[in-house]
């Protein structure tokens, strides 16, 4: 009987849709689930396919989270928020990126030049304008539109 409890909590369908999503890729893995604060956090140990499932600059981890959370939505008719992690690379994206934000940012502050970071993302561009927030000494704003869309970072 707790099974069947347990099979309805949404950590558990949405472990169910992951697992069987990537058993149709031909991927095998480990997926955990994790609630926090109303979101899902997926985190899947794909062993060797890791690279394969995180794609160039974790286009096929969106894609995938994108996936996750369609299923899931058409299954119970209501919307989650899914966070799908691969072998840790999203928190080794942002380190990666709070990295490039504080160098650029001592080159804006060295140089008296602005700083211009070329294709970002909107969620890497959110990642640069909140680590470089707390600090007096420059200031972030995004330029341009749609593809063309960048990142300044200039001493205040």
């Amino acid at each position: 009987m707790s099974n069947i409890k347990q099979n309805n909590l949404p950590e558990d369908k949405i472990k169910n849709i992951t697992q069987s999503l990537l058993l149709k890729l031909g991927v095998k893995s480990g997926v955990e689930v994790k609630v926090e604060n109303d979101v899902f956090y997926v985190d899947i140990d794909a062993f060797d396919a890791a690279g394969l499932l995180i794609g160039k600059k974790g286009q096929n981890l969106q894609s995938l989270q994108t996936v996750i959370n369609l299923i899931y939505k058409n299954q119970n008719s209501q919307w989650a928020k899914i966070i799908v992690n691969i072998a840790g690379w999203k928190e080794k994206e942002e380190r990666r990126l709070q990295d490039i934000a504080n160098q650029a940012a001592l080159r804006a502050i060295e140089t008296g030049q602005p700083q211009h970071l070329y294709n970002l993302n909107s969620a890497q561009r959110r990642i640069v304008h909140i680590s470089l927030s707390q600090r007096n000494d420059v200031e972030t704003f995004s330029e341009g539109e749609g593809t063309t869309r960048y990142l300044v970072i200039r001493r205040k």
